[in-house]
């Protein structure tokens, strides 16, 4: 992911497979709030197809945005960008409240990084209200993302 010059984020060629996702979770879309290293804030458009009957994100979306998320802040905290791939060991999420509108705000940042471990946290806001919260903690493995 990166943030392009109108503030908004985009994949720009980092592993194969990653322009996939980029389309289907729309990243062109997200807007940049706030950034600086191992943190982030964007608003980010809830698309009708991440949604469920009920017209909530699907709850399976949401470990993919974090991890996402949870990528991008380490490596902007610590580690090489061009040079790690992170595998997700552990990821412990609280659904605290639906996201239902057009629209929703996440924060992610780094909370500890040592040795090829780190620890990030998310939080999803809808009107300010605290509605998701996540802690994930990845594994930085040397070299390029496996080819898929």
């Amino acid at each position: 992911m990166t943030e392009t010059d109108d503030g908004k984020v985009g994949y720009g060629g980092l592993a194969a497979g990653l322009e996939e996702i980029s389309t289907h979770f729309a990243v062109d879309g997200w807007n940049v709030l706030a950034e600086s290293p191992g943190y982030i804030r964007l608003r980010v458009p809830l698309l009708p197809r991440l949604r469920n009957r009920r017209l909530q994100l699907f709850g399976g979306y949401t470990p993919a945005y974090i991890d996402m998320l949870a990528f991008r802040v380490a490596r902007s905290g610590t580690f090489d960008e061009s040079d790690t791939f992170f595998a997700t060991t552990s990821m412990r999420i609280d659904y605290l409240e639906a996201l239902t509108g057009d629209e929703f705000e996440v924060e992610c940042q780094l909370l500890k990084a040592r040795g090829r471990n780190a620890i990030t946290e998310a939080r999803f806001f809808q009107d300010g209200v605290l509605a998701v919260f996540a802690v994930t903690t990845l594994l930085a493995l040397p070299g390029t993302a496996p080819e898929s």
